[in-house]
């Protein structure tokens, strides 16, 4: 609250409010005593978890996501490739293409092994128990699978094997790869932002929303939930009727929280839907 009303006050654009600057150094002295004084928490283990009890305060004017719409294209074309193990269907536009429905049954076949040994959970849907089992086995195929769309997209600059090298590993271990990502004519700011949204989803959103359960640690909100959640709080933001949120046990979404990561979000959301 303190660095927002700061904000305000710094804004030009914004009306001066005479209660604002009083407020502001009634917040200097609150924050004297959180500094000054002792806290002494219970469920420390719970509250301090960075992936339960993360708390994040959004300041300033909203603004569109940062290269939409690949920012949602790419995983909602990643995650087809999950769900055609058990539809037997592609969404996506490559329903023609020979190497494209080649990766798909290769990757069935991989996720029936995963089921096999226990590495999957299949019901209530795909749930990754093992994640050394998506790094060895699973990635290899979603890489090749990321490909196809990152070459839909008119990448140009890097050799095919270039760009599954910088998409799988990153080029910070490969000087020849980083000097031919930085050095490329042709590769445009918008294909390297593409490059490292697929490395990204591949090493670390991947594997970690393929690790939540619908409706238990995830979700969104049915009708039910959502006159529930009206009348608790009548302003409750319009995202959380449209996104996936947190949920605390079967069937019970968070009161408030919500995911702090934007690409978690998405993926999750996808799932969701």
């Amino acid at each position: 609250k303190f660095v927002e009303t700061l904000a305000d006050l710094e804004d030009d654009t914004r009306p001066r409010v005479a209660r604002m600057e009083a407020d502001a150094q009634e917040l200097v002295k609150v924050l004297q005593v959180f500094k000054d004084g002792v806290l002494i928490m219970d469920e420390v283990d719970l509250i301090l978890h960075p992936l339960k009890s993360e708390l994040n305060f959004p300041i300033g004017a909203k603004l569109d996501l940062d290269f939409n719409p690949l920012r949602w294209k790419l995983p909602i074309h990643i995650l087809d490739a999950v769900f055609y193990a058990s539809r037997g269907k592609m969404s996506v536009g490559f329903t023609e293409s020979n190497r494209a429905v080649h990766i798909l049954e290769e990757l069935k076949t991989v996720l029936k092994k995963g089921y096999e040994h226990r590495h999957l959970q299949q019901i209530p849907h795909i749930v990754l128990l093992n994640p050394d089992f998506y790094n060895q086995e699973i990635k290899p195929i979603i890489v090749e699978w990321v490909i196809l769309f990152i070459e839909s997209q008119h990448v140009t600059g890097l050799t095919e094997e270039e760009i599954r090298q910088y998409i799988t590993e990153g080029a910070t271990y490969n000087k020849t790869l980083t000097e031919a990502v930085n050095s490329s004519q042709t590769l445009s700011p918008s294909h390297k932002k593409l490059l490292n949204l697929a490395r990204d989803w591949l090493k670390s959103y991947l594997p970690h929303v393929l690790q939540k359960i619908d409706r238990v640690t995830f979700g969104l909100l049915n009708k039910d939930d959502l006159v529930r959640a009206l009348v608790q709080d009548p302003h409750m933001p319009i995202t959380r009727a449209k996104l996936a949120v947190p949920f605390v046990g079967k069937d019970v979404p968070s009161r408030s929280s919500e995911f702090a990561h934007p690409d978690v979000i998405i993926g999750l959301t996808i799932l969701g839907y």
